[in-house]
């Protein structure tokens, strides 16, 4: 058993490595906006990253809040906050106007993009050095395991 654990330790390392590193690779601009912002904006926005990534609709207030594990209220001033800041933008839902939908701002997807740059670069980098089977099988697994992850933590809440 320790091995398997000691496997997600070393890929949640490489993982939080390769972030540090793409978010380190801003310019002097952005990386001194990025680092006056609190961890829990930066956590709420890659929430709305990987909800875009993965081509879910927007989230809603209520839905990112459940995401971080907040109430609505919080969620509401962290909403707030990274608007003011320009990186997310408040959009009315179409099909039920009481629903406002929680989107990267334009800014919000300059800066994206920049990291996601860093990250491919890196990423690919450590790809080469693998064969497409196993690109291939750690992609399965990882879509599996955070499947699994994500059902039994929608289950828990």
């Amino acid at each position: 058993m320790n091995r398997e654990i000691l496997s997600f330790m070393n890929l949640a390392k490489v993982a939080g490595n390769i972030q540090s590193q793409a978010w380190e690779s801003l310019d002097n601009e952005d990386l001194k906006f990025v680092n006056a912002m609190t961890s829990r904006q930066i956590k709420a926005l890659m929430a709305i990253y990987m909800r875009e990534m993965e081509g879910l609709e927007a989230f809603t207030l209520n839905e990112l809040g459940e995401a971080l594990g907040m109430k609505k209220a919080t969620a509401s001033i962290l909403v707030s906050e990274l608007s003011d800041l320009g990186l997310i933008k408040r959009n009315v839902d179409n099909d039920n106007r009481r629903y406002i939908r929680i989107e990267m701002s334009k800014e919000g997807k300059r800066l994206r993009q920049c990291v996601i740059s860093k990250a491919q670069e890196i990423i690919k980098d450590i790809y080469s050095k693998l064969t497409a089977d196993e690109v291939n099988a750690f992609t399965q697994i990882s879509e599996k395991i955070y499947k699994i992850y994500t059902e039994k933590t929608r289950e828990e809440s």
